[in-house]
């Protein structure tokens, strides 16, 4: 993007150059897969006067090998007692992710994710998401790049 334009997202939101701040509520996974506290911090997140909240998808059988999955992993900010365990129990479904975007589109928020590997993308860009962000972890996932650049949907990077 040239730093003389700004982009028009599906929901009428301008972004960009000469435009006002766009306020992210940054949600990830701090809901703990919980749906009730996701709703909750989208709910904060528009009384606070945010403009959007991002989220994260991640699918972990595209995104780690088994041996990954299960691996022990304790402490006291664990989860689950394998890495696959603590993982899964911060995600939600799809069908989570489509009544979050539904409220959140209901408050005047854009919503958006973050999503972890190619599985995840497709599946948020499908719910209708009209911008989408790319983690730092990867911006060298060619594959990804390329799905999320053919779509026309205008991209954040970190």
């Amino acid at each position: 993007m040239s730093t003389e334009q700004s982009i028009h997202l599906a929901s009428g939101r301008r972004i960009g150059h000469g435009e006002p701040c766009f306020l992210v509520a940054e949600i990830g996974n701090n809901h703990q897969g919980e749906l009730a506290m996701a709703r909750e911090m989208v709910h904060a997140a528009a009384e606070a006067g945010a403009d959007a909240v991002k989220f994260q998808k991640r699918d972990m059988n595209a995104l780690f090998t088994q041996a990954g999955l299960t691996a022990p992993y304790g402490g006291k900010n664990s989860f689950g007692a394998t890495y696959g365990e603590h993982r899964l129990a911060l995600e939600l479904p799809m069908e989570a992710m489509a009544e979050l975007k539904a409220l959140s589109e209901s408050l005047g928020l854009v919503f958006f994710a973050s999503a972890w590997d190619l599985v995840s993308a497709r599946d948020m860009l499908e719910l209708g998401m009209e911008l989408f962000k790319v983690c730092s972890a990867d911006v060298v996932n060619i594959p990804l790049l390329r799905l999320v650049g053919e779509t026309g949907v205008p991209v954040v990077m970190s």
